[in-house]
């Protein structure tokens, strides 16, 4: 299958924004060097190049690189004070809420070097969530991550009984397959094998705003095909 490669939205003197597709890296992985990372890739055509911020592998959307070092001091600044609004679009299992909030602290799991955790002396976390559309068994929510801890996102919505679709860590399912929501209406050909409609986690970086040097920066990603094409199966089973 053709790997579908990282877009430039937006470049200035100062960043670089760019739609990131899932599976692939924001920076390096040290284990493995090999695996596609979008520093590399758009840091072979700039003399500078500073993540801002990062997204997960399976995460889809915005990322946000700084051109110079005094760019990449003012953004993280603008982080630690909050000023730069993110939001994802997420399918998620259940029926939640139309709104509610997630503000457990978050901590590394110490059963695992990879895992992240609710635990009362994690650190403070706040994600505001709000449901966009519903289907049979599941929904499309949005969240507006208050705080920025490594899968936050990911981690409040098993904490709040709603898992991402997909999501082998956190509570979702390893894959998702069609005939998990037709059930006995699905056929298959004989012979054939069913392949799964959806692999990786279904969260997607859709809006990033802030202000620049006096004026307002809004940036958007509309959903991946893979995330389309899952939402209209779930559409047409109601």
């Amino acid at each position: 299958m053709k790997r579908v490669k990282p877009q430039i939205l937006q470049r200035t003197e100062d960043y670089l924004v760019v739609d990131k597709p899932a599976g692939w890296l924001s920076i390096a992985d040290r284990y493995d060097p090999e695996k596609p990372n979008m520093l590399d890739f758009f840091g072979k055509n700039e003399p500078e190049l500073f993540p801002v911020h990062r997204l997960d592998r399976g995460t889809s959307g915005l990322m946000l690189f700084a051109l110079n070092a005094g760019a990449h001091r003012d953004f993280n600044a603008l982080f630690a004070e909050r000023q730069i609004q993110k939001s994802y679009l997420a399918i998620v299992h259940g029926a939640p809420p139309d709104t509610w909030t997630n503000e457990s602290p978050i901590a590394h799991d110490p059963q695992s070097k990879s895992k992240m955790c609710i635990h009362p002396r994690g650190k403070k976390s706040k994600t505001g969530f709000s449901v966009i559309e519903r289907y049979k068994y599941h929904a499309l929510v949005e969240a507006c991550p208050h705080t920025g801890r490594t899968h936050q996102i990911r981690v409040h919505l098993q904490d709040s009984g709603h898992p991402l679709l997909v999501d082998e860590q956190y509570g979702g399912q390893e894959a998702f397959f069609l005939s998990s929501i037709m059930g006995k209406k699905y056929r298959l050909a004989k012979g054939h094998e069913e392949r799964a409609l959806l692999q990786r986690t279904p969260l997607h970086a859709s809006s990033l705003s802030f202000e620049w040097r006096g004026e307002q920066q809004s940036y958007h990603s509309p959903l991946h095909k893979d995330m389309s094409a899952c939402i209209k199966q779930m559409n047409k089973q109601g």
